[in-house]
């Protein structure tokens, strides 16, 4: 099983589920599914809680569903608690990327630290122009040992794209 830490993006793209967001949640759509289906782990800090600010734009219900996955255990999320150690970690990867925003840092921090096999994010992923961090893909492969691969997130093979009703959390 592939272990994936999520960058808070692909829950915000989740719950815009707008025209130009489509893409993104479709993809976030099947990965969930297969993360049901324990093909993947899914690894989250706390700080997305922290990110995941209410807006009138987020899907109501999809705002919670999110939300729950802090606060209800599933074997399929691994949600991990942003600590001192951590949060030391990110400030020394920052001070050493110093283009890297200090939430970013902490998300390297935390994927680092669970040894995950990709850090998934859409950050520098510049197709309409308004994604506002860092370019965290910029720096795939250039932070860790062995190097963190830092990547926009693929539907899985032989996954549906869109299940009636999105996706159920189970």
């Amino acid at each position: 099983m592939s272990s994936e830490y999520w960058d808070t993006c692909l829950f915000i793209a989740y719950l815009k589920d707008s025209v130009d967001e489509r893409p993104a949640v479709d993809t976030v759509d099947a990965l969930l599914r297969s993360a049901q289906k324990r093909e993947r782990l899914i690894v989250v800090s706390t700080l997305v809680l922290a990110e995941l600010r209410h807006r009138p734009i987020y899907d109501e219900t999809r705002y919670r569903t999110i939300r729950d996955i802090f606060y209800t255990s599933r074997s399929y999320v691994r949600v991990v608690v942003l600590n001192p150690r951590l949060a030391d970690l990110a400030s020394t990867i920052g001070a050493e990327h110093n283009n890297l925003s200090p939430m970013d840092a902490v998300h390297v921090a935390t994927a680092l630290t669970e040894k995950v096999d990709a850090l998934l994010t859409l950050d520098g992923k510049h197709e309409h122009g308004r994604r506002r961090t860092g370019d965290l893909l910029d720096f795939n492969e250039q932070i860790g040992n062995p190097p963190l691969k830092i990547q926009v997130p693929q539907v899985p093979l032989n996954t549906q794209i869109r299940m009636p009703g999105g996706i159920q959390w189970g």
